[in-house]
C-alpha cells in the first residue's frame, strides 16, 4: 500500500523551550538536549525527506491553533 508521508516539525525559540522544560520539571541534561537538536537538524537537512516536512512555529496559542487546524485537515 502507498503511504502519504507527512512530517510536522514544531519549532520554538531556545528561550521558550527552556521555559517549557522548567515548567514541566524536566531533568534532561544539556548534553541530551544538544543531541536532540543535532538529530532534528540532520533530519531537516536530509534532501530525501525535505519534501515531506511542514514546519510550524509553536510559540504561542495562536500558532498552536494553526497547527491544530492543519493537523485536523490531515486526519
Amino acid at each position: 500500500p502507498n503511504t502519504d508521508l507527512q512530517i510536522v516539525y514544531l519549532k520554538a525559540s531556545k528561550e521558550i523551550l527552556e521555559s517549557r522544560y522548567k515548567e514541566r520539571g524536566s531533568d534532561q541534561s544539556e548534553q541530551f538536549l544538544r543531541g536532540r537538536e543535532t538529530k532534528y537538524n540532520n533530519l531537516l537537512s536530509n534532501f530525501e525527506l525535505m519534501p515531506y516536512f511542514t514546519e510550524f512555529s509553536n510559540s504561542n496559542l495562536e500558532e498552536q491553533d494553526k497547527i491544530i487546524q492543519y493537523l485536523t485537515k490531515l486526519f
